[in-house]
């Protein structure tokens, strides 16, 4: 009995200081600051954006065809893997002095359409309706709307021949839950998964990140956007 006294007596203070250290833990991770991208324009390391001349060109080309001080450009980069972050938002704050984009001032999560010969690594690209594929080219941000599955969501107009058909087609930018829990639970070096209709050619983001773009556009900021792959 004495013995068993003496364990209790050595145990329960050991067992107590570790029970208030997880607690204090736990208050200290939820109470944290949640890690968003901030508001200000971010440096960009060379590999980040990676834009070619032609890119550059483009991006640049359709910034200024938005309301002068209050246009912003995304640039979807389909050549970056889906765990990583690869929907841009740019404004004249992010060019250098002769016009380069050279940094971003959000990047958040894409995913691509799953039809063609996709893969959750790389996607295939077309204008055909019904395909379920991503279309590549620039693009207009026009009306918002409700989907048929409740989720708020901007129709595009396509401004190149390779992507005429998208508003016809239903290739919206739109957020979807199962991209919401990517983010949160799965490892980051693992794709986007396929095979449970995440993106049927839409560019798919979380529900943060649309509301982070759909901010701007609610303050009469003009869109435009490009789509490479």
């Amino acid at each position: 009995m004495k013995i068993i006294t003496r364990i209790l007596a050595v145990a329960l203070p050991i067992g107590l200081g570790l029970a208030g250290y997880y607690l204090l833990t736990m208050l200290a991770l939820s109470t944290a600051p949640p890690s968003e991208e901030k508001n200000t324009p971010q440096k960009t390391p060379k590999d980040e954006l990676a834009l070619s001349k032609a890119q550059q060109a483009r991006l640049y080309e359709l910034l200024k065809q938005g309301t002068p001080g209050r246009s912003l450009v995304l640039f979807v980069d389909y050549r970056k893997p889906s765990y990583q972050k690869r929907l841009f938002v740019l404004d004249s704050s992010c060019l250098d002095s002769s016009g380069r984009f050279v940094r971003y001032l959000h990047r958040g999560y894409a995913a691509h359409g799953e039809g063609g010969t996709s893969t959750e690594a790389r996607p295939t690209f077309s204008n055909t309706p019904d395909s379920w594929c991503s279309s590549y080219g620039a693009f207009r941000v026009a009306e918002f709307y409700t989907t048929s599955k409740g989720d708020p969501a901007f129709r595009l107009d396509g401004l190149d021949e390779s992507n005429s058909n998208i508003r016809k087609r239903g290739i919206v930018l739109h957020p979807r839950v199962e991209v919401d829990y990517y983010e949160r639970h799965i490892p980051k070096d693992r794709y986007i998964p396929h095979g449970i209709r995440i993106s049927q050619g839409c560019v798919v983001t979380t529900h943060a990140y649309f509301e982070l773009i759909k901010t701007y556009i609610d303050q009469n900021y003009s869109v435009h956007g490009l789509i490479d792959g």
